[in-house]
């Protein structure tokens, strides 16, 4: 580097101590001066205020801060009021900002520049950082955080911006007194509110407060966010790692991607837009995935290929039409504790519509023992929701069954898979679940009587009491109490027979039927006797069954006493089978 005029030309050989001699300047050192005098020489400084107070009508490039620093005409009053520690714009002392201005060469626009370090108080992270944002925003697009900075309050981004970082545990921000970042877009449709980005830092909070976020939406009116990408971000707090929170806002986030970043806590959107992405994430913690609620007429939510291991809801839609939810991993695992969800479910819908759920891993892990406590379901559908699709999933059982049911028009499909050792996928319906069209295991049922039902009045239509179920797919058959069969909504069939095997006599008459809410729906022929042998009375019938709607098979004959009807397997029996969907 060439030296300054200063140096060549002092009086003594060390400079400012005449004891050691005068010093002669060296031809070789004074035509370099000269030389880069003609090509623009690089002035070192050791602050910027010597930088500051360069003359500028001699030297236009300055080298301080590990940068060079270049004189630059033109007015840089808007740059000089946003950056006021000289990050990367200084004013000359000498001259007006409207005149010119130092600006500093880089590739990535550094935090550093600003005095922000891994070293430095919080407080005065806040502020290096704050100005290192407002520069960014306004002049250059993007912010480099090459450390973790520690800080006592949350560093506000508001417009667009680049925010990234070395690697998620290298980069980023550690606040102790609230939320790490907060995003607030600006008002108004015209500013700018797209092409923002988020990669590769962390952003934590470890304030003890319930409601602390690593990242928070904060929106408050016509502002929105939208074609933005968050990846390879660390996002932690205790509430959640980010909560993106659109309820103040009439547009809020939309056409944006979460990709590959860990949420320490959870995700949560809330009263989001269409085409949000939630792909290849890590979610760990108190909360998994939250998406409570899209705005009117928003579609497209997509939540595909996360791992998400929760100790409440793995995945929580809520007020939400027309997502896809598939390739994700959701389970409980005991390290984290018992199952604390409000559901009941690692996979809820509440209130939702139109929901497709393909190719999960759904495992509560209900069978581990040791006081741990898992969910009772791995898929809950409750609340006023209809139109699912749940197929090629890989299903868990919980404390309570595989699917909790208490929505209409519900598809599972045949490709979905249990887990070792299971055999039957167990639904449990409420009133609001109406027309399960289950391919994967559809409602049947084979049941007969364990023994003999002695005293049947003649001419008398009789209930039979069947209590010994070889087979009851969906658990739709009352053999304890009512021993009757009450089928989802579809469309059913039904095959029945009553073998009366004593109390015959000859010329008497006999049948059997099926009864639907206490009534006959279908009477078998009638057979008449011809002496004493058994007979063996049937009847089939197709129906379409409400979902409350209830069967049973009565006997009647005639004869001088009263009758027995055999309990045979064989002979003995009422068959139930949900065909399909009504029409």
């Amino acid at each position: 580097m060439v030296d300054t005029a200063a140096s060549i030309f002092r009086d003594y050989v060390i400079d400012g101590v005449p004891s050691s001699g005068p010093y002669s300047p060296k031809k070789s050192e004074i035509r370099e001066l000269l030389t880069s005098f003609e090509g623009g020489r690089v002035i070192p400084v050791s602050s910027l205020a010597s930088l500051k107070a360069l003359d500028t009508t001699v030297a236009t490039t300055g080298h301080f801060d590990g940068s060079d620093w270049d004189w630059t005409l033109g007015d840089y009053s808007a740059h000089i009021a946003v950056d006021t520690v000289g990050g990367i714009y200084a004013k000359a002392d000498a001259i007006a900002a409207t005149v010119g201005a130092w600006k500093r060469r880089f590739d990535r626009h550094s935090a550093r520049f600003y005095g922000a370090a891994a070293s430095a108080s919080r407080s005065a992270n806040v502020a290096a950082l704050q100005v290192a944002v407002a520069v960014a925003q306004l002049f250059v697009g993007e912010l480099f955080l090459p450390e973790i900075y520690p800080t006592d309050a949350p560093i506000t981004v508001s417009s667009n911006i680049k925010l990234y970082g070395v690697s998620a545990f290298t980069s980023g921000i550690s606040n102790n007194n609230g939320n790490a970042i907060n995003i607030a877009p600006s008002t108004g449709i015209a500013n700018n509110n797209t092409w923002w980005g988020f990669a590769h830092f962390s952003a934590i909070s470890t304030a003890a407060n319930p409601t602390s976020y690593g990242i928070s939406y904060l929106p408050t009116g016509s502002e929105y966010l939208s074609n933005w990408i968050m990846e390879g971000v660390f996002a932690s707090g205790l509430s959640m790692g980010a909560n993106f929170d659109s309820r103040g806002s009439t547009l809020g986030i939309f056409s944006c991607t979460l990709r590959r970043n860990w949420f320490d806590n959870g995700l949560r959107i809330f009263d989001g837009g269409d085409s949000i992405t939630i792909i290849e994430n890590t979610v760990n913690g108190a909360n998994g995935i939250i998406v409570n609620v899209l705005k009117t007429g928003a579609r497209q939510l997509v939540i595909r290929n996360n791992n998400t291991s929760a100790l409440a809801e793995c995945i929580y839609l809520i007020g939400v039409t027309g997502a896809i939810v598939e390739e994700n991993w959701a389970e409980t695992p005991s390290y984290l504790g018992s199952y604390t969800g409000g559901s009941g479910a690692l996979v809820t819908l509440s209130g939702c519509t139109n929901i497709r759920l393909y190719r999960n891993t759904i495992n509560p892990l209900d069978e581990i023992g040791g006081g741990f406590v898992g969910a009772n379901y791995a898929i809950a559908l409750v609340g006023v929701g209809s139109d699912h699709i749940i197929d090629d999933n890989d299903i868990a059982d919980g404390q309570l069954g595989h699917v909790n049911l208490d929505n209409a028009n519900v598809t599972i499909g045949e490709r979905n898979r249990l887990a070792a050792g299971e055999t039957s996928l167990a639904i449990t319906v409420a009133s609001g679940g109406s027309t399960l069209r289950n391919y994967w295991a559809p409602p049947r049922c084979s049941v007969t009587k364990s023994a003999d039902q002695t005293g049947i009045a003649t001419a008398t239509w009789t209930k039979i009491a069947l209590n010994s179920e070889a087979q009851d797919i969906g658990a739709y058959f009352d053999a304890v109490t009512n021993n009757r069969w009450t089928p989802p909504k579809g469309r059913i069939a039904i095959a029945a027979s009553a073998r009366f095997s004593a109390g015959i006599g000859d010329q008497g008459t006999f049948a059997c039927a099926i009864y639907k809410n206490g009534a006959i729906l279908q009477c078998g022929a009638f057979l008449h006797s011809s002496g004493t042998g058994v007979l063996d009375p049937t009847v089939t019938c197709y129906d379409d069954a409400s979902g409350t709607d209830y069967y049973e098979l009565f006997a009647f004959g005639t004869t001088a006493t009263t009758l027995t009807v055999q309990g045979s397997a064989a002979f003995t029996y009422f068959k139930g089978q949900w065909l399909g969907p009504i029409n």
